[in-house]
């Protein structure tokens, strides 16, 4: 008889259509492994998703949501070394072909054919998933609290943006260490806001917290303890990283970034907007999109992760997958900073 096991999936493309059930246990086939998961952050694309927002259409119905993970590998399908029994992991969630062009030169989030666990196909948020092997980040702390682990991978978006700008002050950087001195803005205190703001404060940059004056204290709070300092009329900045998906907030960004300066955009944007190009152009300004990460992004966000733990703990909200739509919809209004549902052990 087949095993059984809860598992958040999207029962269909009619807004917060989202049921936790039981499903069949998965096998890993060759080249995957089986993961027990541990923890799941919840973010604003998985609020995208099951709000069935403009842009998510493609999103499949029956799909297991899911993609800030992280677990131990419980299984392993044909060819895959047994020695990743009982590691502690974390998906590469999303990632390109491998084959392509881009892809051969390091640029895997760049790749037409990425795709991304949890939308492309299920994801992490039920009790065990199965992935491929060649996916893996292998956690170099293998203690590192789960709960905690569930942001490495949002820490790789937010390291892979900070990396976009650092180019801006060293185009040989391979990391963010160009940031050190640097007077940088970052717009959005959601959590990749605040994961950027960590990661920059690390490299020794000076970092201000931007965000709106009411309905988001709880954040901006967050922001402050972390060591990130308010925002000030008239403060000017090196560097700027728009996570809110704000046009006004970008659009704010241009007076206030010194000429020769960098805007980094890891943030998606829900509608179209002007933006004044003559200010960038008189400007000589650096408007970089940044788009998830690549597989090197981990191991820095990882450590990351780890250097900065106690703070990051104070942004953690815990909930159960029971209570996954009551944390969705937490994450959607804003009312939580970081949503992670935690499995018992």
């Amino acid at each position: 008889m087949a095993t059984e096991q809860l598992a958040a999936r999207l029962r269909s493309r009619t807004p917060w259509d989202v049921v936790i059930d039981r499903v069949v246990e998965p096998s890993p086939a060759a080249g995957e492994v089986r993961i027990r998961t541990e923890a799941v952050g919840l973010c604003g694309s998985d609020v995208h998703a099951v709000r069935a927002d403009a842009g998510y259409e493609w999103v499949p119905e029956n799909v297991v949501i899911g993609h800030e993970v992280v677990g131990v590998v419980d299984a392993v399908g044909q060819g895959i070394d047994a020695a990743l029994v009982g590691r502690r992991v974390v998906p590469i969630a999303i990632d390109g072909c491998g084959h392509c062009a881009v892809c051969r030169a390091g640029h895997t989030n760049r790749c037409l054919e990425r795709n991304c666990m949890g939308m492309h196909f299920d994801g992490g948020l039920a009790e065990s998933f199965v992935f491929a092997a060649d996916r893996l980040h292998v956690l170099a702390e293998q203690s590192l609290d789960a709960r905690l682990a569930a942001l490495i991978e949002p820490m790789a978006v937010a390291y892979q943006a900070l990396r976009g700008i650092a180019t801006a002050f060293d185009t040989e950087a391979a990391g963010i260490e160009p940031l050190r001195g640097v007077e940088l803005c970052v717009s959005g205190p959601g959590a990749v806001g605040l994961l950027a703001g960590c990661a920059a404060l690390a490299a020794g940059a000076n970092v201000t917290i931007s965000g709106p004056p009411s309905g988001a204290e709880s954040r901006m709070a967050a922001a402050l303890a972390l060591g990130m300092r308010a925002d000030a009329p008239g403060r000017e900045f090196d560097a700027w990283l728009d996570a809110s998906g704000a046009g006004v907030a970008l659009r704010g960004a241009l007076p206030r970034v010194r000429r020769g300066g960098v805007i980094g955009v890891p943030a998606m944007f829900a509608a179209e907007f002007a933006l004044d190009m003559n200010a960038i152009v008189r400007g000589q300004l650096t408007l970089r999109g940044s788009y998830a990460y690549t597989r090197g992004d981990f191991a820095a966000a990882e450590r990351i992760v780890g250097e900065r733990a106690d703070a990051l703990h104070a942004i953690v909200e815990e909930f159960t997958i029971a209570e996954t739509v009551t944390a969705l919809r937490a994450a959607a209004d804003a009312t939580v900073v970081k949503p992670v549902v935690v499995f018992s052990a």
